[in-house]
Parts: C-alpha cells; structure tokens; sequence
C-alpha cells in the first residue's frame, strides 16, 4: 500500500497499488495524513446510532446511564487514535465540539447551553489536555515495552 498525491507517477509502483485512503487499526488515513475521513466515517456512525435509539435513551435510560453510554461507546470511539493527529488543531476543535453536541443530544439540553460549563459539570478535560495525558500513558507503555526486550 503506498499513499500518494501524485496523479503524474501512474497507478502502480512496482506491483504495489496507489490508493487515496486506507484502513489501518481501525483509523483511516488519507494520502495527506489528515484525520477528517476518519471523523467523517465516526460521526456518521454515531448519528445513525442517535436515530436508531432515540427512543431507548429518551424512555429508559437516567442521566447516568446516559453519560457511562457516552464514555463507553461514543467518547472511545471518537478518540481512538487521536493522539497522532495532536498536531492538527482545527480537527482537535471540531471533534470537541462534536462531543459536547453528542452530550446535549443524548441529555435532550438545548443547543445554546454553555459548553464550558457543561464539560465541567460532567467532568470533561480540555480535549488537548486528555490527548497530552494519553500520549505520556502511551509513551510509558512504550518505553516499558522497549525495555523487556
């Protein structure tokens, strides 16, 4: 597999194919090394999810069980693999605001809550803080790993 921008160069380089995006560990990169298709292919999913159980978390489900459903499911899957596109702010800031959106969307809270507050409320780091503490764990697992071997 060989990432590449270079319409000029053909579509084969010695048997190996050309493609515009691929699927590695779960996360997709494009040939730019940006994270939106990868967004894009999250957040359509978690919206498929809002539409088929929005009766199930309007009927069933406390406030606490919302949010462990948000960390759970939604949070996890918005931030696997984030940490290698720290440097890619504007993309850190949507994904931000989507979290907050997917939150007032399971709490049914009105678009025009405060987000600040409403992070704090339910204990939300900033997300550069959490990527920054996420990057030192994996850092540390890393170095433990190179240190057995």
């Amino acid at each position: 597999m060989i990432l590449k921008n270079d319409a000029n160069d053909g579509n084969e380089i010695e048997d190996f194919p050309i493609i515009k995006k691929y699927k590695y560990l779960g996360i997709i990169i494009d040939n730019k090394i940006r994270i939106n298709s990868h967004i894009g292919m999250i957040y359509k999913k978690l919206n498929e999810y809002f539409k088929r159980n929005y009766v199930l978390n309007k009927r069933y489900f406390s406030v606490k069980s919302i949010m462990l459903i948000f960390g759970y499911f939604h949070k996890s899957r918005l931030l696997y693999g984030l940490p290698a596109f720290i440097d890619q702010k504007s993309w850190i800031n949507r994904i931000d605001k989507i979290m907050v959106k997917n939150i007032k969307k399971l709490l049914k809270l009105p678009n025009h809550t405060n987000n600040e507050r409403l992070k704090i409320s339910f204990g939300q780091p900033n997300l550069n803080i959490y990527l920054v503490g996420r990057l030192l764990k994996l850092k540390v697992k890393y170095e433990k790993f190179i240190m057995k071997n």
